[in-house]
């Protein structure tokens, strides 16, 4: 057998570093400068993805606190306009009790007031509604005719009602408030008011 010379082994290195050889062993800082990258990159990614979360939920508390108050202000105006209504009924029935109320306590008896006024309507005049406020009696109408044929008839009605002994003397004033074509015919609507006179009444 050929003998295997010593200088012919060849050494080969071992499977794992030698602590004792400090030139063998690898460069710590390559890898403690990774580390702390890796580290800082992964704690700054944290962070944002933690502040991100933080800003989502403030959007979505947000978000759901402004449809709570949508829905309480929906709420708040049906409930507005449900009082609104309720208000304007009363304050209606309040006016028709206190125009029955006035014409209880008026001391123009209403039956001789109509008796009188009824001769005095011209031909193409037409009385729709009286109101008797107390001081005052509004007489509402309509008429046929031009404006200004509307307008002389009318006058020559309010002079007829103030040269009436039976209305004359008891009202201090009688005058037209309104003279408006009603557009959806061909007449025109009046008003006439009646004002009357403590002094006259007593008469």
């Amino acid at each position: 057998m050929k003998r295997i010379k010593k200088d012919a082994i060849v050494s080969q290195a071992n499977w794992h570093p030698n602590f004792r050889i400090a030139e063998a062993l690898p460069d710590l800082k390559v890898v403690r400068t990774d580390f702390f990258i890796n580290a800082i990159s992964l704690s700054l990614a944290a962070v944002a993805v933690f502040f991100l979360a933080i800003r989502e939920y403030k959007a979505f508390s947000l978000k759901s606190e402004i449809s709570a108050w949508e829905e309480k202000i929906e709420v708040s105006r049906a409930e507005n306009l449900a009082y609104l209504r309720l208000s304007k009924a009363f304050k209606d029935e309040k006016a028709k009790f206190e125009e029955v109320r006035d014409f209880i306590a008026t001391d123009l008896p209403v039956t001789e007031f109509l008796e009188t006024l009824s001769p005095t309507i011209p031909e193409g005049l037409d009385l729709d509604s009286m109101a008797f406020g107390g001081e005052r009696v509004v007489i509402r109408g309509t008429i046929l005719g031009n404006s200004e044929t509307a307008s002389i008839t009318l006058s020559n009605y309010l002079e007829t009602l103030r040269k009436n002994p039976g209305l004359g003397p008891k009202f201090a004033d009688i005058s037209l408030t309104s003279l408006v074509r009603d557009a959806r015919s061909e007449v025109l609507n009046f008003e006439i008011v009646l004002q009357r006179n403590e002094k006259k009444t007593s008469t």
